[in-house]
């Protein structure tokens, strides 16, 4: 089995992340995360990926992510992908569904803040990736902790 983990930094996916990393440990199996990063500022601003006075650097984004799923699970695999370019429709749940297949994924885990108005998370990211794979869904919609932004590590 490996746990697999769409990370965009929010906080319900920070949560996601932790208890993946849990289940991880207690089931002993792998932990696969992956961040999708357009290159796309305004997205990235939207995300507080990056601060307003800041250049975009997918790279540097990308560090950032990695420092940031290795605190919260260290014995993940971070897979990042950079697109070309702006995301279109439905391009980053595809990706990530590709990461999670690639890898044998037979759970995923997603933070939701809408698990009280739908059984399925599907209006987001992480629900769009497990709706089309044959694997376990665990959402997590509770959050004990705050996390600083992306652009704030």
């Amino acid at each position: 089995m490996t746990i697999f983990v769409p990370y965009d930094g929010t906080t319900v996916s920070s949560a996601a992340l932790e208890r993946a990393q849990s289940l991880a440990y207690s089931l002993d199996e792998p932990v696969v995360v992956s961040t999708v990063v357009p290159r796309d500022r305004e997205n990235a601003l939207d995300h507080e990926w990056i601060t307003a006075d800041e250049t975009f650097d997918a790279k540097a984004i990308v560090s950032r992510f990695e420092a940031r799923v290795a605190s919260l699970a260290p014995t993940a695999e971070f897979r990042p992908i950079v697109l070309a370019g702006r995301a279109q429709s439905g391009s980053i749940a595809r990706r990530l569904r590709d990461v999670a297949r690639e890898n044998g994924a037979t759970l995923v885990v997603v933070g939701s803040d809408n698990i009280g108005r739908f059984v399925r998370p599907v209006n987001t990211v992480g629900g769009r990736v497990a709706a089309r794979l044959d694997t376990d869904l665990y959402v997590v919609q509770e959050t004990k902790a705050e996390y600083a932004p992306i652009a704030d590590e």
